[in-house]
């Protein structure tokens, strides 16, 4: 049987006065520390959170893969037009069975949370003043000869018209 390893991170900002005296280095030290203590033989209660979240949220996108999966399969085998409900139920129980084989998760590493602190040398203005932006193309004219409609022409959100 494979293996996989799924990792997620999840950044989180904390605005400090400019005149914050505790180090990146220091934060994450103590960090470290914190959320991998395990010395009583518990995580803190919150790492232990984060440790079910992250099992939760890795079985969730692993089985909404498989499904996923198994309904691309079916629409280039039958057509998405032709794709009824009695294919449909025909995925759900391939994708059941495969679900099914799969092992239980579990955390690797013994649930080391890794800790690491970035610092943006960045003004409330310059942080503040991103302006997204998308690049929308327009289909090829239809038969009639009527323009064609718009579309993403990527999922890309890139920061400023330029970077567009």
């Amino acid at each position: 049987m494979k293996t996989l390893i799924v990792r997620f991170t999840v950044p989180v900002e904390v605005e400090v006065p400019d005149d914050f005296p505790v180090t990146r280095q220091e934060i994450e030290r103590v960090g470290d520390w914190i959320t991998n203590d395990y010395r009583d033989g518990r995580y803190p209660h919150s790492v232990e959170d984060m440790h079910h979240a992250a099992a939760s949220l890795t079985e969730s996108t692993v089985h909404r893969a498989i499904e996923d999966h198994y309904s691309q399969r079916m629409e280039r085998q039958f057509g998405r037009e032709r794709v009824c409900q009695m294919e449909y139920d025909l995925r759900s129980r391939l994708a059941a069975r495969c679900i099914e084989k799969l092992g239980r998760n579990h955390l690797t590493d013994g649930g080391h949370v890794e800790v690491s602190v970035t610092a943006y040398p960045l003004s409330n203005q310059q942080r503040y003043s991103y302006s997204p932006h998308v690049v929308i193309c327009r289909d090829d004219s239809s038969p009639d000869g009527a323009p064609g409609t718009h579309s993403l022409a990527t999922r890309t959100v890139f920061a400023g018209r330029e970077a567009a």
